[in-house]
């Protein structure tokens, strides 16, 4: 990874990658503009795939980014490959959004699958290769940076959660201590921040839609948080399917925007 520094804002910048007589083409890319204004970015669900193929994820992503050329970043919340363990899906996932991705930044979650082996056997493990692959902001719990994080853009401030508990560990204390640790992050971060907007990022759909799945976990942990500091609207994935909820404040519908929060989940991209 690399650091630039000094650069301006509202200004296009182009680059390429490489080293000795290996380059990769000329991309560009475009800094934020110094006064906050309004802005798109592109929500993507999950992409994964069993077998490494990734054409479906690739047509989506550059579709989604050809409609909306003027798209600042990527959200993809969660299950962006099938086994995290597995290298050679994180290529193929890489190759189908590379045309994009060169252009604007990929903000990722984690999701179930990123911290699942390559066979059965391999279950509850961090997700070191989505540690290793994404260079997020390493302003997480101290235990989990790489994996929680959070960034401003404008006038929204974005803060990404991790709500695979059961997925990374085997035993309840350890899980517990994985909750408690983003439960206190995510409340001073959202404390912190000056900005108007406050989007929440995970992956588990708190108000879920298939019936064989829960997101009482996420509801109990992060629902207090995201009522406190009033969250505007929370992205989830998982269900394969795309809904989007009232105005939700206590696990009640309220009437306005500025008393709830609304709930996204984010369709299938593979």
């Amino acid at each position: 990874s690399v650091t630039l520094r000094d650069l301006q804002p509202g200004t296009r910048y182009v680059y390429r990658v490489g080293e000795g007589s290996t380059w990769s083409p000329y991309y560009t890319f475009e800094t934020e503009k110094a006064e906050p204004e309004r802005f798109q970015f592109i929500v993507l669900g999950d992409s994964h795939e069993e077998k490494p193929i990734y054409t479906v994820w690739k047509k989506t992503v550059t579709q989604a980014y050809q409609q909306n050329p003027e798209a600042k970043f990527i959200m993809s919340v969660g299950d962006l490959i099938y086994s995290g363990k597995d290298y050679t899906q994180w290529q193929a996932w890489f190759a189908g959004a590379q045309d994009v991705i060169a252009r604007i930044p990929e903000m990722p979650v984690i999701g179930d699958h990123e911290p699942r082996g390559v066979t059965p056997k391999d279950d509850f493990q961090r997700p070191e290769y989505f540690v290793k692959l994404f260079r997020v902001p390493q302003n997480g719990p101290v235990d989990f940076k790489g994996e929680v994080y959070s960034f401003d853009y404008g006038a929204a401030h974005i803060a990404v959660l991790n709500s695979e508990f059961t997925e990374e560990f085997a035993d309840a204390a350890h899980r517990k201590a994985m909750i408690d640790a983003q439960v206190a992050w995510l409340d001073a971060d959202l404390t912190a921040t000056t900005k108007p907007w406050k989007v929440l990022m995970y992956h588990e759909a708190t108000y879920n839609l298939a019936h064989d799945r829960s997101g009482i976990p996420t509801k109990v942990n992060f629902g207090p948080v995201i009522d406190k500091h009033h969250v505007d609207v929370v992205f989830n994935g998982h269900d394969h399917a795309m809904a989007r909820s009232y105005f939700i404040k206590n696990e009640e519908f309220v009437a306005r925007a500025a008393e709830g929060t609304v709930y996204f989940i984010s369709g299938r991209t593979g």
